[in-house]
């Protein structure tokens, strides 16, 4: 079924780092202040929290810093 309202966000999970792997923002795309919106993650905490959530909903979210 098409969502008309909201578009379609596709993620792969065959494929990524190895679970250890600290995902993060590339230095050169941080703000001004050197601030990410999001914190530092391993793929698996990623995966752990997509697991956990529905299918459309915003995973990354759970890993947003507080500022």
């Amino acid at each position: 079924m098409v969502n008309s309202a909201r578009p379609r966000v596709s993620v792969i999970f065959f494929g990524g780092p190895p679970p250890r792997e600290t995902l993060a923002p590339l230095p050169q795309l941080v703000g001004e202040g050197g601030r990410s919106r999001y914190r530092e993650f391993t793929w698996r905490e990623y995966k752990a929290s997509a697991y956990r959530t529905k299918l459309a909903a915003n995973r990354l979210c759970h890993f947003e810093t507080t500022s």
